[in-house]
């Protein structure tokens, strides 16, 4: 059986209208994961997509595995551009986690650093919440299950 979210189809939508507007669309990474037990089979796939289009409020963006990122930050240099792309990861972290519920925790936890120091990017990471190691899923872009 084929699962795929609401968030998986939401994101989907997000990454469609970026390219139909000319964004550049890359592959950022994928996660597949792989349990079986007794005659059962789960597969999980997690891709993350980055899309280079123009933002008018933000320098990066994030819905589910899909990041958006303003053009002008390509032009800062990689630095800065590893900076936004690493932020912006670190909520497809809490989205994987939290599947749609990520918008209440953000309101409980602190999903964005108080204030910005681009000149200490570590710091700004750090005040993020990170989502602990063994931390369950509560989504994944598409889940196949055998029986």
């Amino acid at each position: 059986m084929l699962r795929v979210p609401l968030l998986t189809m939401i994101s989907a939508a997000l990454l469609f209208v970026a390219i139909l507007t000319g964004a550049d669309v890359s592959l950022y990474s994928v996660e597949v994961g792989v349990v079986a037990r007794a005659g059962n089979l789960k597969l999980t796939l997690d891709p993350v997509f980055v899309a280079v289009t123009d933002l008018p409020h933000a320098w990066g963006q994030c819905l589910g595995n899909v990041i958006l990122v303003d053009r002008e930050v390509t032009t800062w240099g990689s630095v800065d551009e590893r900076h936004v792309l690493s932020h912006e990861a670190r909520h497809v972290d809490h989205f994987r986690s939290f599947g749609l519920l990520t918008w209440a925790a953000a309101c409980v936890l602190p999903f964005e650093p108080e204030l910005w120091d681009w000149s200490h990017p570590e710091r700004d990471l750090g005040e993020m919440f990170a989502v602990p190691r063994g931390f369950p899923r509560l989504w994944h872009v598409l889940t196949f299950t055998y029986p």
